[in-house]
Protein backbone atom coordinates (compact mmCIF):
# COMPACT_ATOMS: atom_id res chain seq x y z
CA UNK A 1 0.00 0.00 0.00
CA UNK A 2 1.25 3.43 -0.65
CA UNK A 3 1.30 6.11 1.82
CA UNK A 4 0.22 9.42 1.74
CA UNK A 5 3.62 10.65 0.18
CA UNK A 6 3.97 7.94 -2.26
CA UNK A 7 0.44 9.55 -3.23
CA UNK A 8 1.56 12.79 -2.98
CA UNK A 9 4.58 11.72 -4.94
CA UNK A 10 2.30 9.74 -7.64
CA UNK A 11 0.15 13.08 -8.03
CA UNK A 12 3.00 15.20 -8.57
CA UNK A 13 4.19 12.80 -11.27
CA UNK A 14 1.13 13.13 -13.25
CA UNK A 15 0.60 16.97 -12.98
CA UNK A 16 4.34 17.09 -14.36
CA UNK A 17 3.21 15.10 -17.45
CA UNK A 18 0.19 17.15 -17.93
CA UNK A 19 1.90 20.46 -17.48
CA UNK A 20 4.23 18.42 -20.01
CA UNK A 21 1.49 17.80 -22.47
CA UNK A 22 -0.07 21.22 -22.23
CA UNK A 23 3.24 22.77 -23.02
CA UNK A 24 4.03 20.59 -26.10
CA UNK A 25 0.27 21.19 -27.39
CA UNK A 26 0.66 24.79 -27.15
CA UNK A 27 3.86 25.28 -28.38
CA UNK A 28 3.07 23.20 -31.59
CA UNK A 29 -0.77 24.73 -31.41
CA UNK A 30 0.85 28.42 -32.35
CA UNK A 31 3.65 26.79 -34.70
CA UNK A 32 5.80 29.95 -33.01
CA UNK A 33 8.21 31.10 -35.40
CA UNK A 34 11.21 29.04 -34.59
CA UNK A 35 9.29 25.70 -35.72
CA UNK A 36 9.85 23.95 -39.08
CA UNK A 37 8.91 21.00 -40.78
CA UNK A 38 11.90 18.77 -40.70
CA UNK A 39 11.57 16.24 -43.89
CA UNK A 40 13.59 14.24 -42.78
CA UNK A 41 11.86 13.13 -39.47
CA UNK A 42 8.48 13.72 -41.01
CA UNK A 43 7.55 15.55 -38.39
CA UNK A 44 7.64 19.23 -36.66
CA UNK A 45 11.16 20.36 -35.24
CA UNK A 46 12.95 23.36 -33.94
CA UNK A 47 14.36 26.04 -35.87
CA UNK A 48 18.01 25.31 -37.00
CA UNK A 49 19.84 26.59 -34.12
CA UNK A 50 18.27 24.32 -31.96
CA UNK A 51 18.73 21.50 -34.54
CA UNK A 52 21.65 20.03 -32.82
CA UNK A 53 19.08 19.57 -29.03
CA UNK A 54 16.47 17.79 -30.95
CA UNK A 55 18.57 15.76 -32.89
CA UNK A 56 20.90 15.06 -29.43
CA UNK A 57 17.43 14.10 -27.81
CA UNK A 58 16.17 12.21 -30.22
CA UNK A 59 19.44 9.81 -30.27
CA UNK A 60 19.36 9.72 -26.71
CA UNK A 61 16.09 8.26 -26.94
CA UNK A 62 16.66 5.76 -29.31
CA UNK A 63 19.49 4.79 -26.95
CA UNK A 64 17.41 4.29 -24.19
CA UNK A 65 15.81 1.32 -26.69
CA UNK A 66 18.97 0.39 -27.72
CA UNK A 67 20.05 -0.39 -23.94
CA UNK A 68 16.54 -2.06 -23.58
CA UNK A 69 16.74 -3.91 -26.38
CA UNK A 70 20.63 -5.36 -25.77
CA UNK A 71 19.68 -5.36 -22.07
CA UNK A 72 22.21 -3.07 -20.80
CA UNK A 73 21.29 -1.65 -18.29
CA UNK A 74 24.57 0.36 -17.47
CA UNK A 75 24.27 2.60 -20.49
CA UNK A 76 20.38 2.86 -19.08
CA UNK A 77 21.40 3.72 -16.17
CA UNK A 78 23.57 6.67 -18.15
CA UNK A 79 20.32 7.89 -19.53
CA UNK A 80 18.22 8.21 -16.17
CA UNK A 81 18.25 10.63 -13.99
CA UNK A 82 18.61 9.42 -10.19
CA UNK A 83 14.90 10.48 -9.83
CA UNK A 84 13.54 9.03 -12.98
CA UNK A 85 9.94 8.28 -12.90
CA UNK A 86 8.23 5.78 -15.19
CA UNK A 87 4.07 5.78 -15.80
CA UNK A 88 2.47 2.75 -17.65
CA UNK A 89 -0.46 0.74 -16.86
CA UNK A 90 1.74 -1.21 -14.37
CA UNK A 91 2.09 1.95 -12.12
CA UNK A 92 5.15 3.95 -11.46
CA UNK A 93 8.37 2.92 -10.82
CA UNK A 94 12.03 4.31 -10.67
CA UNK A 95 15.49 4.07 -12.03
CA UNK A 96 15.75 1.24 -10.21
CA UNK A 97 13.06 -0.70 -11.31
CA UNK A 98 12.89 0.36 -14.49
CA UNK A 99 16.88 -0.81 -14.66
CA UNK A 100 15.56 -4.66 -13.06
CA UNK A 101 12.91 -4.74 -15.96
CA UNK A 102 15.86 -5.84 -18.37
CA UNK A 103 15.71 -8.81 -16.79
CA UNK A 104 11.98 -9.84 -17.20
CA UNK A 105 12.00 -9.27 -21.22
CA UNK A 106 13.50 -8.98 -24.70
CA UNK A 107 12.83 -6.07 -26.97
CA UNK A 108 13.66 -7.86 -30.36
CA UNK A 109 13.22 -4.44 -32.49
CA UNK A 110 11.31 -1.42 -31.96
CA UNK A 111 9.72 1.66 -34.49
CA UNK A 112 9.54 5.11 -33.90
CA UNK A 113 7.28 6.98 -35.66
CA UNK A 114 5.83 10.34 -35.56
CA UNK A 115 8.50 11.74 -33.30
CA UNK A 116 8.41 15.46 -32.05
CA UNK A 117 10.56 17.13 -29.93
CA UNK A 118 9.49 20.70 -27.78
CA UNK A 119 12.78 22.65 -26.10
CA UNK A 120 11.35 24.48 -22.71
CA UNK A 121 13.73 27.57 -21.48
CA UNK A 122 16.73 25.64 -22.69
CA UNK A 123 16.60 22.79 -19.54
CA UNK A 124 13.40 21.09 -20.24
CA UNK A 125 12.79 18.91 -23.59
CA UNK A 126 9.55 17.08 -24.38
CA UNK A 127 10.31 14.25 -26.86
CA UNK A 128 6.76 12.45 -27.57
CA UNK A 129 5.84 9.59 -30.95
CA UNK A 130 4.62 6.30 -31.55
CA UNK A 131 7.05 3.46 -30.91
CA UNK A 132 5.65 -0.23 -32.25
CA UNK A 133 7.75 -2.91 -30.33
CA UNK A 134 8.45 -6.82 -30.90
CA UNK A 135 9.44 -8.97 -27.94
CA UNK A 136 9.60 -11.31 -25.43
CA UNK A 137 8.36 -11.12 -21.79
CA UNK A 138 8.73 -13.37 -19.11
CA UNK A 139 9.49 -16.50 -21.47
CA UNK A 140 6.55 -15.58 -23.95
CA UNK A 141 6.15 -13.77 -27.08
CA UNK A 142 3.74 -11.02 -26.82
CA UNK A 143 2.09 -9.60 -29.84
CA UNK A 144 3.97 -6.13 -31.89
CA UNK A 145 1.89 -3.31 -30.09
CA UNK A 146 1.73 0.25 -31.14
CA UNK A 147 1.35 3.17 -28.89
CA UNK A 148 2.39 6.67 -27.84
CA UNK A 149 4.60 7.52 -25.46
CA UNK A 150 6.07 11.00 -24.17
CA UNK A 151 9.48 11.30 -21.94
CA UNK A 152 10.95 14.47 -20.32
CA UNK A 153 14.28 14.99 -20.57
CA UNK A 154 16.15 17.72 -17.94
CA UNK A 155 19.51 19.22 -18.96
CA UNK A 156 21.37 18.84 -15.74
CA UNK A 157 24.77 19.77 -15.36
CA UNK A 158 25.44 19.83 -19.22
CA UNK A 159 23.79 16.33 -19.46
CA UNK A 160 20.91 15.49 -20.94
CA UNK A 161 18.54 12.96 -18.60
CA UNK A 162 15.29 11.28 -18.93
CA UNK A 163 13.57 12.08 -15.55
CA UNK A 164 9.73 10.69 -16.39
CA UNK A 165 8.61 8.42 -19.54
CA UNK A 166 5.27 7.87 -19.35
CA UNK A 167 4.18 4.64 -21.77
CA UNK A 168 0.72 3.66 -21.65
CA UNK A 169 0.28 0.19 -22.68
Amino acid sequence: MLGIAGWLAIILILLLASLGFALVALKWKHQEPGLIEAQALGSPQLAASDADLVSQIIANEKATWEATKNKDGSVLAAFLAEDYKEVSANGVRGKPEAIKSLEEGVVTDYWMDDVRVAEHDKQVAVITYKVRIEGIYKGQRFPTKSYYTTSIWMNRDGKWQAVLTWAPT
